[in-house]
């Protein structure tokens, strides 16, 4: 590792510190790592990606495409099987392209419009491949990231992945929503809940266009809208927003999965914030921690951290079961 650092050192005097070497150096350090330093590899990992972003053309995707397989290696992330042989790189010059047939044929073999179209078919094909790829593990390094507290780098690496979907897909394709959907949760974790809550209504609409009114994940949207009002401190919205989220989660997961149970906490802690303590969110506090107790059984992470958030509401000790 010591070689590694020097190697480092090196090649950030040589080369400036955004390049595509000093990125690999790191990706393979942080590979080193994983197994004996998960956090400290983590860093490094994130700071390759994060060069890799900053780069041009063949750089770029040559960083991008290291990371995903040092994340494959060290399960970061779950890869779907891609054929590599269908992803020549058009920006290194390599002039071998495939025909409808299968054929390989040499780009001296065909005239120029009809390598110009083929190489454009294959720089689509790779660029939607290498968005969904890469999207995935922004999304992933995002939210990891997210849930350590480190809010600004998440929403980088949203921005990013935002930037190159639109580039890559169009403004209005749907996968864009999710990207959407993650950036209003930073929003809100930085209780920016008026921004959030326009991001969120964006989505909204993008989602029930595309997948219908009743779906997952329309529900998980009016959940995070609820979030969004009750930052605001609009309540009764919440508390409506709340409701057709558990209502789509019931039909959707069953009245027993963990997200209807955090659905029941969310709309338990707005009915108490609108109604008092002696209206129904005691009843939704109930039926989150039944559900908790009867998924993960008592002394889970879960079911403690469950009974803290909802004696911190209530101003009581912690409710027995």
């Amino acid at each position: 590792m010591e070689l590694y650092r020097k190697a480092l050192e090196i090649q950030r005097e040589t080369f400036g510190k955004i390049h595509p070497e000093v990125a690999s150096t790191l990706l393979t350090m942080a590979s080193d790592l994983f197994d004996r330093d998960e956090h400290e590899a983590m860093n490094m990992f994130v700071k390759a990606v994060s060069i890799g972003l900053q780069l041009d053309g063949a750089d770029r995707e040559d960083v991008i495409f290291e990371g995903l397989e040092v994340a494959a290696i060290n399960n970061i992330h779950q890869l779907n099987d891609i054929d590599r042989d269908e992803l020549p790189s058009v920006a290194r010059g390599e002039a071998i392209i495939k025909t409808r047939k299968g054929r390989v044929v040499k780009a001296k073999d065909c005239s120029t419009e009809q390598v110009s179209q083929r190489q454009e078919r294959i720089r689509t094909k790779k660029a939607l491949n290498l968005i969904y790829m890469v999207g995935n593990i922004l999304l992933k390094l995002g939210r990891i990231i997210r849930e350590g507290g480190t809010h600004g780098q998440a929403m980088y690496f949203y921005q990013h992945l935002l930037k190159a979907q639109v580039e890559a897909l169009g403004a209005d394709h749907p996968l864009i929503a999710c990207t959407h959907l993650n950036i209003g949760i930073v929003l809100c974790d930085q209780s920016k809940f008026d921004e959030a809550f326009l991001i969120f209504q964006k989505v909204l609409l993008v989602q029930q266009q595309v997948l219908g009114s009743h779906h997952e994940d329309v529900g998980l949207t009016y959940g995070y809208i609820g979030r969004a009002l009750f930052g605001q401190g609009k309540h009764g919205e919440s508390i409506q927003s709340y409701q057709k989220a558990l209502k789509i989660e019931l039909r959707t997961l069953g009245n027993r999965h963990p997200d209807v149970a955090n659905t029941y906490f969310c709309l338990g802690r707005a009915l108490v914030d609108h109604q008092g303590h002696g209206g129904d969110g005691r009843k939704m506090f109930k039926e989150a921690l039944d559900i908790l107790l009867e998924t993960y059984g008592e002394g889970h992470t879960a079911v403690i951290e469950m009974k803290t958030g909802i004696s911190e509401i209530l101003g009581m000790e912690s409710p027995s079961t």
